[in-house]
């Protein structure tokens, strides 16, 4: 696998078993993606711990890098910003830090 983002992708076996990942909304600068419960939003971090999540896997699906703006619990499913540049991450990220995205949530017991 070539490119700027190659190592953003790890256990590709584990990713590439996922299902496409839907993507509802898309622009040149974001877009927004259903996540499936069960997967990782991001990867945790852990130095030796790689497990399939979101952001690779869309990394993987589009041919690019992309950046979430934030987070879903692992065990959630739901739509989750994504940013298609870096640069445009922390405006991003200050929406949801300021309180400007409205949220609804609804549980299925």
């Amino acid at each position: 696998m070539e490119g700027p983002w190659k190592g953003l992708l790890f256990h590709l076996k584990e990713i590439d078993a996922l299902p496409e990942i839907p993507i509802l909304y898309q622009d040149d600068f974001l877009a927004v993606a259903n996540k499936p419960a069960g997967l990782l939003t991001q990867a945790l971090g852990v130095p030796g711990v790689k497990e399939a999540n979101l952001e690779a896997a869309l990394s993987l699906q589009l041919g690019y890098p992309v950046w979430v703006a934030h987070r879903l619990d692992r065990a959630t499913s739901g739509l989750v910003l994504i940013s298609k540049a870096q640069e445009h991450l922390p405006p991003l990220q200050g929406l949801f830090q300021k309180r400007q995205v409205q949220k609804e949530y609804r549980a299925v017991v």
